[in-house]
């Protein structure tokens, strides 16, 4: 969320951020299997910080924005379960009291995030999965409460079952009635997945927001682990069965990438994630991790500029609209 000044698009100035500064980390472990499982252990950790410390309280002067989203089922104090996997397929809870995008449920669940993290406000409050049966203005409404009592700053739309078209709706209601926009939108976007282009970093345009990308090693593809298209044990195309029929069709891009970044001596990683950052809509790169060496891998990704020679190499290698 590049730039500086007033309040814009409903992003205060100071927590506006640059991917080519990433935040550092910090001395305790980072973790969290993938997506759709976290370790409830390794998240404890982080939550709890150094000792004496406010996890994020006592981390407020360093060049850090704490984001979190609404629509996650919580279970004994951590969000765990309206995800999971089970025989590599995602399940989702029956209880529908905890999650959805209802006032009730984001008063509830934006202090129970606030008590979690140690904090008294959120920067980013992003809605992560949309909710059909709750009307816009409700839910647009109970985010502008947030804004407006100094709990969130700033807000984001859905990243799962969300279009373009939902985004438009949302804007409009919230222009028409003073609430606060959304200022940025989650969208599964990475070198091989290349839907988001189509209508929705348009529309991102179209509104002055920024696209927080998710899967940017998509859904692992890129990760540098499939030369040759082998499959490690325990990997995620290993454990997750809907997503394994992706490799087979992407194997000469990959290849043809792993090349380039070869050729520049960084990992494969680290190019994806360059690559998503230099592009002036990408506002921030949501990036897994299930070791703290893996996040500074990623971090590093952010320092690195990717030529117009690069960006065009890569476009010829994996040329888009959709890989997988």
């Amino acid at each position: 969320m590049a730039g500086s000044g007033q309040p814009e698009n409903g992003v205060p100035a100071d927590i506006r951020t640059d991917i080519a500064h990433p935040a550092r980390v910090y001395d305790f472990w980072l973790g969290g299997k993938d997506n759709f499982a976290a370790d409830r252990d390794a998240a404890e950790k982080l939550i709890a910080g150094r000792p004496g410390k406010a996890a994020f309280k006592g981390y407020r002067g360093y060049p850090c924005v704490l984001c979190t989203s609404v629509n996650e089922e919580i279970v004994h104090g951590m969000p765990s379960q309206r995800r999971v996997l089970k025989d590599g397929d995602i399940v989702f809870s029956e209880d529908k009291t905890r999650q959805g995008a209802s006032r009730r449920w984001i008063m509830q669940a934006v202090e129970e995030s606030l008590t979690r993290l140690k904090t008294d406000y959120i920067d980013l409050y992003q809605v992560h999965v949309a909710d059909p049966e709750t009307p816009r203005e409700e839910t647009l409404r109970a985010l502008d409460d947030l804004v407006r009592q100094g709990k969130v700053r700033a807000i984001g739309e859905a990243a799962t079952f969300a279009t373009a078209d939902d985004l438009n709706a949302s804007q409009a209601i919230a222009a028409a009635n003073g609430l606060t926009p959304f200022a940025t939108m989650e969208a599964n976007y990475s070198i091989l997945v290349r839907d988001a282009e189509k209508t929705i970093i348009p529309a991102l345009r179209d509104h002055k927001m920024r696209l927080l990308p998710y899967f940017p090693l998509a859904s692992g593809l890129l990760s540098g682990k499939y030369r040759g298209g082998a499959i490690p044990t325990g990997s995620r195309l290993d454990r997750m069965q809907f997503i394994k029929g992706f490799l087979p069709k992407n194997l000469e891009a990959i290849d043809r990438l792993q090349a380039i970044a070869d050729g520049r001596g960084i990992k494969l990683a680290q190019l994806a994630i360059a690559w998503l950052s230099g592009n002036p809509i990408v506002g921030s790169v949501i990036a897994g991790a299930t070791s703290v060496e893996q996040v500074v891998q990623n971090a590093a990704a952010g320092g690195i500029t990717l030529s117009a020679a690069d960006r065009a190499e890569i476009e010829v290698s994996a040329p888009g609209p959709v890989h997988v």
